[in-house]
Formats: C-alpha cells, sequence, structure tokens
C-alpha cells in the first residue's frame, strides 16, 4: 500500500497540486503581503524614498554646502596651493577695489580715504618690524574691508607665514599718506591711488605693474557722466577739473617725475619769456634814443 501511494500520480497531483494553487493565488495572502500598511511594506517604501531624498539634498543648492560652494560672494579656492600663491590674493585685492568703484559711484574718491584708513589700522596694531610678508598684508587689508562690512565677500584663512616675498615697511608707511588732491582729474586721482596700492604688491611679488584704469576697463567699469548728485558728500575730491597734467601713470612718483619735469619745463618757459622781454626792452630803449637824436638833428 505505500508503493501504490507513492507512486499514484493522481494521488500526488490531487493533494499537492489545490494547496500549491490555493497558497500562491489566495488574494487574501496577495493582499496581506502586498499590504502597503503592514510593517514591511512601510519599512521598504521608507528605504526606497530616504536615499534619493538623502541625494537631493546633498545635491539641493539651497543646502548650507550648496549655498558656500555655490554663492559668487564666497571666496572658495580650491586648494591650499592655491591660497599660497601670491597673486590669488592681491587678485582679490584688484576685484574688490574694482567693486567698491562700482558701487560709490559719483563718490569713487572715497577709495582713496578708504585705502589710506585700511592701510594705517593694519600697521597700527603690528610689531615694529623692517618689511611685511606681502601675502599676509594684502590678507589683512581685505579683511578691513571685510570686517567694516564694505563688501560682501567672504575670503579665506590666513595664508601661512614665507619669507620670499616681502614688502619694505617704508613703502607701505607711504600708503598713509596718498595725495588728497593733485593736478589731475578726479577719476584719474582716484584710480592712481589704488595703482599705488596694488602695484606697490606688484613689485613685491616680482609681477608687471599695470594701470588700474586698465583694470577697471577689463570688468567695465568707467568713470560715471553726468553731475554728481546734490546730496553726495563727494570725500577727497581732486580739485583739478581740467588736469594741468594728463597722462597715464603707474604710481605717485611717476606723476611727481612727470610734475617736477612740467614745473621745470615752466619755469624755462617763464625764463625765455622773461630774457625776449628784456631783449624788447633794451631795443625798444635804443630805437626811442634814436628817435630822440633823430628830432634834435630836424630842430624838432
Amino acid at each position: 500500500m505505500s508503493t501504490e501511494k507513492t507512486a499514484d500520480p493522481l494521488s500526488m497531483e490531487e493533494d499537492a497540486a489545490p494547496q500549491s494553487t490555493e497558497q500562491t493565488t489566495d488574494p487574501l495572502s496577495v493582499e496581506e503581503t502586498a499590504d502597503p500598511l503592514s510593517l514591511t511594506s512601510l519599512l521598504l517604501p521608507m528605504e526606497d524614498t530616504v536615499a534619493p531624498q538623502f541625494t537631493e539634498q546633498t545635491a539641493d543648492p539651497l543646502s548650507l554646502t550648496g549655498i558656500l560652494l555655490s554663492t559668487e560672494d564666497t571666496v572658495a579656492p580650491q586648494s591650499m596651493a592655491q591660497t599660497a600663491q601670491p597673486l590669488f590674493w592681491l587678485h582679490q585685492l584688484e576685484a574688490l577695489l574694482c567693486e567698491r568703484f562700482r558701487e560709490l559711484g559719483h563718490q569713487f574718491a572715497q577709495v582713496r580715504e578708504e585705502i589710506v584708513t585700511h592701510v594705517a589700522n593694519v600697521i597700527a596694531d603690528s610689531a615694529e618690524q623692517d618689511s611685511w610678508d606681502a601675502r599676509k598684508f594684502t590678507w589683512l587689508m581685505l579683511r578691513e574691508w571685510q570686517d567694516n562690512a564694505l563688501t560682501d565677500k567672504v575670503f579665506p584663512e590666513e595664508p601661512p607665514p614665507q619669507d620670499l616675498y616681502r614688502i619694505d615697511v617704508s613703502r607701505i608707511e607711504s600708503l598713509r599718506y596718498l595725495p588728497r588732491d593733485s593736478c589731475l582729474r578726479p577719476w584719474d586721482h582716484a584710480c592712481l591711488c589704488a595703482a599705488e596700492l596694488c602695484n606697490t604688491i606688484r613689485l613685491a611679488v616680482n609681477t608687471n605693474v599695470v594701470l588700474f584704469q586698465d583694470v577697471l576697463e577689463q570688468k567695465r567699469i568707467r568713470r560715471p557722466v553726468g553731475d554728481p548728485p546734490r546730496d553726495a558728500a563727494v570725500v577727497g575730491q581732486s580739485r583739478a577739473e581740467e588736469p594741468l597734467i594728463e597722462g597715464d601713470f603707474l604710481c605717485w612718483s611717476d606723476y611727481l617725475d612727470r610734475l617736477e619735469s612740467e614745473l621745470l619745463r615752466a619755469r624755462q618757459a617763464i625764463t625765455a619769456v622773461k630774457k625776449q622781454n628784456l631783449e624788447m626792452a633794451s631795443r625798444l630803449s635804443e630805437t626811442q634814443a634814436e628817435l630822440s637824436e633823430a628830432r634834435r638833428s630836424l630842430g624838432l
């Protein structure tokens, strides 16, 4: 009997097939397995939805990381090697000065006042020394504008010290006494003050000096046109609306050299005029003497 029971295919089919079919196709069983309210189905969808949300959160431009990396006001160097380069800080300073020229508009002469004030603040709290680290000095100047809320930019941390690029302290001291007035146009006067600061750093790091007007032109910043607003307090404005000296100057020493040459030429011109006046006076005296002699000879 046991052999019959085992070998009977109908018995096996009748016993196994309905149970397998009923177990597989039972709607209650399927419904219970796929029930979205069951504990398993709750956990699985949560795992499915959390992962993409985490990915979206990481790439979300509104997240803190996205804001810090995407904002234009945050200077985020890609490597420490970049901040170790003095030109990195110099370019940041030139960009900041261009930003100030754009924002100040007709009050662009204020740039000179800011440079003088910030230089005085930077060297006031420092120990006496013969020279300055060019990178640190540039970074401290940038922080002056940042700490005084004159820029929205946020600059990286202080670069490590180095002894390769140094600025003589006398050059830095001279920046505290940038001329308030000159024989230049007001716009050229303000540009020359900015150029004096930037070219002092450029000379220290062995790179070419530039005209700051060219730096502004690259960013499409030009002299404001028209009359300034009546309520605009123009600080440190040069008085030479009609310049006595024209030309492009890289630093104030170039301007002084040109001014001295112009004064020398003016003195030479005055001396020549005086000499000519003396010659004309002598000839006039001789002519008058000849005229008097002629009158006497004619009995007049």
